[in-house]
């Protein structure tokens, strides 16, 4: 969940890493049973952040994987 969630941002936002950003877009990102609680919202943030560095260090892979299904959709 937290991989798909952290190339949604990196697709809406870019490089550009907002804590505060991720925090007011988690309940868009993950279904409401993943949050119920603010100790639930701050574990997400968390997690969502180690994973957010780690597409960031692959953002190059990850858009490379965008543009080839982008490619094989045109067909």
């Amino acid at each position: 969940m937290a991989v798909i969630s952290a190339q949604q941002y990196y697709v809406d936002y870019g490089l550009e890493l907002s804590i505060d950003r991720l925090s007011s877009l988690l309940p868009s990102y993950l279904p409401d049973s993943y949050i119920e609680t603010q100790k639930d919202i701050n574990y997400w943030i968390q997690v969502q952040h180690t994973f957010d560095v780690q597409v960031l260090c692959h953002c190059r892979l990850f858009y490379a994987d965008v543009m080839v299904y982008w490619k094989s959709t045109l067909n």
